[in-house]
C-alpha cells in the first residue's frame, strides 16, 4: 500500500535526521506529558511501544524501570531502537495479532496512526485496547488539524513524502470513547503545531 511504502521509505532514507529531530523533540515536549503516563502504570509494567521510531520515548520508559518492547515497520528504526539496547521488532501496527489479549500494562502510541489514513484509524486503535490489561493504560498522540494526504518537498528528506492524517479533538473523541475512558487531555504546542496527548482506560 502507497501510504505504508513511502512513509516508510522516508525513514529508512534518513534515519539519522530523523533520529536527531525526534531526539530534540523528545527532550523539549514529550517526557512533560509522559510523566503522566508513567504514573498510571504498575512498576516494572509491561509496555508496548507502537511506532516507537528510533526509540528515544521508549529509553526514557526504560530508565524508569518499565519493560518495553518497541515496534516499527522501519527496519532502520527498529535498529535504531537496539543500539540504544530496547527490544525492539519490526512490525506493522495493522498487523497486531501476534501477541495474547491483555498482555501490556501500558502502551505507548505517539504519532503513529497519523500516518493512516482515517478511514484505517479505528482498527488498529481497537487491537491496542484488546492487548491491553482491564487496569491498563494507553497514551495516545496526535497531531491537529483537519486534512490527510501526502507531505513532502521537505529539504531535510529530499525525494521522500510521508501520508499524515490531522485530527481535532472533536474529530477523535467519538472514536476513542467507543473503547476508551479518556481518563486526561492536554494539548501541546511546539511552534505553529499542536499535539493532542490523551490517556486512554479500556472498557471491558
Amino acid at each position: 500500500m502507497s501510504y505504508k511504502t513511502e512513509t516508510i521509505k522516508s525513514y529508512d532514507t534518513f534515519p539519522e535526521a530523523y533520529d536527531k529531530k525526534f531526539e530534540d523533540w523528545s527532550k523539549l515536549k514529550v517526557r512533560e506529558v509522559m510523566d503522566r503516563f508513567i504514573a498510571n502504570l504498575p512498576p516494572q509494567g509491561q509496555v508496548l511501544d507502537v511506532g516507537a521510531g528510533p526509540g528515544h520515548k521508549a529509553a526514557y520508559l526504560a530508565e524508569r524501570g518499565l519493560d518495553v518492547l518497541c515496534i516499527d515497520l522501519s527496519a532502520k528504526m527498529v535498529e535504531m531502537c537496539r543500539k540504544r539496547g530496547l527490544r525492539a521488532e519490526q512490525m506493522d501496527l495493522e498487523g497486531l495479532n501476534g501477541f495474547l489479549p491483555h498482555s501490556f500494562d501500558g502502551i505507548l502510541s505517539w504519532t503513529s496512526l497519523l500516518h493512516l489514513p482515517k478511514t484505517r484509524f479505528y482498527q488498529p486503535l481497537q487491537a491496542m485496547h484488546d492487548l491491553l490489561t482491564p487496569k491498563g493504560t494507553l497514551f495516545l498522540g496526535m497531531k491537529e488539524g483537519t486534512t490527510e494526504g501526502w507531505v513532502g518537498d521537505d529539504p531535510r528528506y529530499p525525494d521522500t513524502r510521508r501520508w499524515f492524517s490531522l485530527y481535532t479533538d472533536e474529530e477523535l473523541r467519538p472514536q476513542l470513547e467507543r473503547d476508551f475512558t479518556i481518563e486526561h487531555f492536554e494539548p501541546t504546542q511546539a511552534g505553529k503545531k499542536t499535539f493532542l496527548n490523551y490517556l486512554l482506560r479500556p472498557k471491558f
